[in-house]
């Protein structure tokens, strides 16, 4: 009978550990770090695409500029680092979720959402920018 339980207890271990160290914690522990812009997603949001449609030139000046684009974010900072030139912004945690963070930026509230460990959605000004973990 005690050779029947090891493996019922190595699966419980097993368990334990994927459960401490996985999927748990806040949507705003989750975005803390170095995210890149997802330009293809970008690419594909009905605005930008109806405007590469009129405009197809556009699209290399685009995937160059977005493709150097980073978002650094900590616990209260977001700082973007675009063609040369950085810019931070303090905001605070309005309200957070296990999948979503609502921030306050600049007097604004914005909603961050975490879709995977490698992938995040920000929204501002009614605008969804992806960004992926870098």
């Amino acid at each position: 009978m005690k050779k029947n339980m090891i493996p019922v207890i190595c699966l419980i271990l097993v368990l334990a550990f994927v459960i401490g160290c996985g999927g748990g914690g806040s949507a705003s522990d989750k975005i803390i770090g170095t995210w890149g812009v997802d330009i293809d997603s970008y690419l594909q949001t009905p605005e930008i695409k109806e405007q590469l449609e009129a405009f197809p030139e556009m699209e290399d000046l685009v995937r160059e500029m977005f493709g150097v684009m980073t978002f650094e974010i900590t616990a209260d900072e977001i700082k973007v680092n675009a063609m040369g030139e950085s810019e931070s912004m303090p905001y605070k945690v309005v309200s957070s979720t296990s999948n979503s963070v609502d921030i306050e930026i600049e007097g604004e509230t914005e909603t961050i959402t975490v879709t995977s460990d490698s992938q995040i959605e920000i929204t501002i000004e009614g605008q969804t920018l992806t960004l992926k973990r870098q």
